[in-house]
């Protein structure tokens, strides 16, 4: 049981600020700022007002803003009673997989059914960052996550299912203009070569989208135009329509149905960068699990 509205209110009457409120929600600030002005032409008067650099609730807003924190206060209490219910009378398993990760749902649900009868598998799908918060607050019981990793060298996570490398996709009408050895699939790139084209990004709650902004910090890159969309996908087509880079993961370990392109334009770079898609019991009942097998093939 979740309400948005009170989420929204809450979160602007902490943060004091659009912006830092939209970032606590996930949401963009156009968004949230888009539902403040809805809810206050539709109460016909404004709950905050802004005051040295803060939004601070107006008299209306501080009336409003008290029954949102008990309301808040009644689902969280709602919420804390039905959990402690189905603990008592079911064995329940969260398990969190990223929303990006969502094509291999169906393969783990039922095999973690078919090896552990007496559980039920509840799902939520979320940003990988978002389910290690809910790890750490005892939300979760098995999360599967996406991990950064800088060389190959570098120890293979202890609960990683596998690996995939994180490649450039660069148009065959750029990469014709670099001095390339071959022309072979795969081969390397400079990442200096690309910097004055147009780079189509994720935002930073995507994993490709965090694996750009660790590639361009570590190597000290700065692009001459980054656009930054909502997903992956949405980046890649735009940066096949308008001819230009973006990034991308190869399934260097073993072969997975997650692809975004064909590999004839994957590049990699000098510093090899991968993500580790890793499997993490976060709690006790989780370690009582069968996971043998659970995510073969």
């Amino acid at each position: 049981m979740e309400n948005l509205e009170i989420k929204y209110l809450l979160a602007i009457a902490e943060q004091g600020n659009l912006t830092q409120a939209a970032k606590s929600l996930y949401i963009s600030q156009p968004a949230l700022s888009k539902y403040l002005k809805a809810r206050e032409k539709e109460l016909g008067a404004p709950l905050f007002v802004r005051q040295n650099q803060r939004m601070r609730p107006t008299e209306l807003g501080r009336i409003v803003l008290g029954y949102a924190r008990q309301i808040a206060a009644l689902e969280q209490a709602c919420n804390t009673s039905v959990q402690d219910y189905l603990r008592q009378t079911r064995q329940h398993i969260q398990l969190g997989i990223p929303s990006s990760r969502i094509e291999i749902l169906t393969e783990v649900i039922q095999r973690l059914k078919e090896n552990n009868p007496d559980f039920q598998i509840d799902i939520l799908t979320d940003h990988s960052h978002v389910l290690l918060e809910k790890a750490r607050r005892n939300q979760l019981d098995l999360a599967i996550v996406n991990h950064p990793v800088i060389d190959m060298d570098q120890p293979q996570n202890d609960h990683c299912l596998w690996r995939e490398e994180l490649v450039v996709k660069v148009p065959d009408v750029v990469a014709r203009r670099f001095p390339l050895p071959d022309r072979r699939p795969l081969c390397e790139i400079e990442l200096a070569w690309l910097e004055q084209e147009t780079f189509y990004l994720s935002n930073d709650q995507n994993m490709l989208g965090r694996m750009a902004q660790l590639v361009f910090h570590t190597e000290n890159f700065t692009p001459r135009r980054v656009v930054i969309m909502d997903n992956s996908l949405l980046a890649a087509r735009m940066a096949e329509q308008e001819n230009g880079v973006c990034f991308s993961v190869y399934q260097t370990v073993r072969p997975h149905p997650m692809r975004y392109f064909d590999g004839h334009d994957f590049y990699r770079l000098p510093r090899r960068y991968f993500n580790e898609v890793c499997l993490c019991p976060t709690s006790e009942k989780s370690r009582r699990l069968k996971l043998d097998g659970v995510f073969s093939g």
